[in-house]
């Protein structure tokens, strides 16, 4: 997918319509040919950009044609308007039918922060969780583009990383079991932290402990094992709300001292 702004599309827009302007208003001319080349030099530069490949190579044609002249060859005082106005509608066509082949997308802006970012969750998680990452901007790019039922099951596997970070800080297998059952194993071994034989800071483990047990099922319940049926969709909003809700909780684990 090419990313690009909406800009762009002012400026082929922009570019025609100076270029149509600027040969209709001036006597045909060395000057007035070289002038357009320039013109059509940028506008081939912003249809490379939008991947509008065919008009790219429209515009370069146009403007070797126009580019042959010197500002003292008399020879161009031979090119008629017509002429010229033939190839400015000749590419303007070209430009129309091959933007009628794209299919371009609009981010709401404000949605556009959620797009292709690199640390959407913060420098801190990226840190804590590498393999995550991906994951993570998958999931904005997701609801960024509506995509909003993708969004939640790429966030469903990040939680999923930091449920196997957590299963094997208590020494817990997590490899191709499922949730509620490593859930249930943590939480047997999240009972047995009592007494300072677990460091000094004992209480304060057994009770970050298990609280992000409790809230690993409660994402289980909630949204995980509804995420992997077919039947199940998600709006914007709700999207948003558990976006929102892990990136919470996944930076509450590294706060934690949580980390792959």
């Amino acid at each position: 997918m090419e990313k690009f702004s909406a800009e762009k599309f002012v400026n082929v827009g922009s570019g025609l319509t100076s270029v149509a302007y600027l040969s209709a208003r001036t006597p045909s001319s060395a000057r007035l040919l070289r002038a357009l080349k320039t013109q059509i030099e940028g506008l081939q530069l912003e249809c490379q950009e939008l991947g509008l490949r065919v008009s790219a190579l429209q515009c370069e044609t146009v403007a070797d044609s126009f580019g042959k002249f010197s500002d003292d060859d008399e020879s161009a005082d031979l090119v008629k308007p017509l002429q010229i106005s033939q190839s400015l509608t000749s590419l303007q066509n070209v430009i129309s039918n091959e933007m009628q082949t794209h299919l371009f997308l609009h981010i709401l802006s404000s949605k556009q922060d959620y797009y292709e970012q690199d640390r959407l969750f913060g420098e801190g998680f990226y840190a804590a969780f590498p393999s995550a990452a991906e994951d993570v901007k998958e999931s904005g790019s997701c609801y960024a583009a509506d995509r909003n039922t993708a969004c939640v099951m790429h966030l469903m596997r990040v939680l999923e990383v930091g449920l196997n970070v957590l299963a094997a800080k208590l020494g817990v297998s997590f490899d191709r079991r499922n949730w509620e059952n490593v859930i249930n194993d943590c939480e047997s071994e999240i009972k047995k932290i009592t007494g300072p034989s677990w460091g000094a800071d004992w209480k304060q483990k057994l009770e970050f402990y298990s609280g992000a047990a409790k809230d690993f099922r409660y994402f289980k319940d909630a949204w995980r094992n509804h995420a992997m049926h077919y039947r199940e969709r998600y709006d914007a909003n709700e999207a948003r709300t558990i976006l929102e809700h892990v990136k919470s909780f996944m930076n509450h684990l590294v706060d934690g001292g949580l980390k792959e």
